[in-house]
C-alpha cells in the first residue's frame, strides 16, 4: 500500500514542526520547501491539515472532542451547532449557528437598502444556474412512485423510530448527548440518535453523522419483527 505522496509529507512535517502553532503560513511553507503557496493550500486541504489561523485559535482555544470553540462568542458549543462547510479542516464553520444569524441580521441592519439591491442583482445574475441545477436535480429525482415505495419500506422497517426520537427530543423526554466515540477523535456533523434496535425506538445511542455512517457500513442493525434488511 502506497504511502502519502512526498509533497504531502512535507507539508505536513513543516506543519508539525512549529515551534508556535500558526507560525507559518502557506506562503512561507512553500518557500521551504520550493513549492507556491496555492500548491500548499490544495495539499494541506487534502491533507485535512487546518491552516495557519486556524492552529493559532485551536492553540488559544483548546476544548473537549466532539466540541468547538465559535470565533465571535468564544463559546464552546457541541459541533451540531455549526453549519457543515468545505472551507475549514475539520468541515464546519466558524461561527456558531446563532452568530451566523445575528451576524446576517446585523449586515443587513447596517446596509439597508444596499443589502436588499444585491440580493435584487443575485436574483437575476444566478438565475440561469439556478434553473440549470433544478433542472439536473428533477432528471437525477428518482420515479416520485418508486420514491414513495422506497420510504413505505423504510418505514416499515424501522417504525418511525427516527420520528419518535425527535418527538421526544421536542417533548424534553430525552437529551441529546456528545458523540460516544468522540474519545477515537473523526467526529464530524451534527449529533443524531442511533438505534441498534429498531424494536426500541427510545433505546438510542448518540453518534455524530461520520461515526453513525461508520456503524451503518460495517453493521446491520435489528430491524422490526419480520421485516428484512
Amino acid at each position: 500500500m502506497s504511502g502519502p505522496h512526498p509533497t504531502e509529507l512535507a507539508v505536513s512535517l513543516a506543519v508539525r514542526s512549529e515551534a508556535t502553532p500558526g507560525a507559518l503560513t502557506d506562503a512561507e511553507i512553500g518557500r521551504r520547501i520550493g513549492i507556491t503557496g496555492g500548491h500548499v493550500t490544495q495539499v494541506r486541504k487534502r491533507a485535512g491539515l487546518p491552516s495557519a489561523a486556524e492552529r493559532r485559535w485551536a492553540a488559544d482555544h483548546d476544548c473537549p472532542d466532539g466540541m468547538k470553540v465559535c470565533r465571535r462568542c468564544k463559546i464552546a458549543h457541541p459541533s451540531e451547532a455549526f453549519a457543515e462547510t468545505h472551507k475549514s479542516h475539520d468541515g464546519l464553520a466558524w461561527l456558531c449557528r446563532d452568530c451566523t444569524r445575528l451576524r446576517a441580521k446585523e449586515y443587513r441592519a447596517a446596509k439597508g437598502e444596499r443589502a436588499r439591491s444585491e440580493d435584487r442583482a443575485r436574483h437575476v445574475r444566478d438565475r440561469d444556474k439556478r434553473n440549470a441545477a433544478l433542472r439536473d436535480l428533477r432528471a437525477r429525482r428518482p420515479d416520485p412512485a418508486a420514491n414513495r415505495q422506497q420510504k413505505a419500506k423504510r418505514l416499515a422497517r424501522t417504525g418511525g423510530a427516527s420520528r419518535a426520537v425527535e418527538s421526544a427530543l421536542r417533548g424534553g423526554l430525552l437529551d441529546r448527548g456528545p458523540c460516544e466515540s468522540a474519545a477515537g477523535g473523526g467526529c464530524r456533523g451534527r449529533i443524531e440518535g442511533h438505534h441498534d434496535d429498531y424494536n426500541k425506538p427510545l433505546d438510542v445511542r448518540w453518534l455524530c453523522v461520520q461515526h453513525h455512517n461508520d456503524w451503518h457500513r460495517a453493521n446491520v442493525p435489528v430491524y422490526l419483527a419480520g421485516e428484512d434488511a
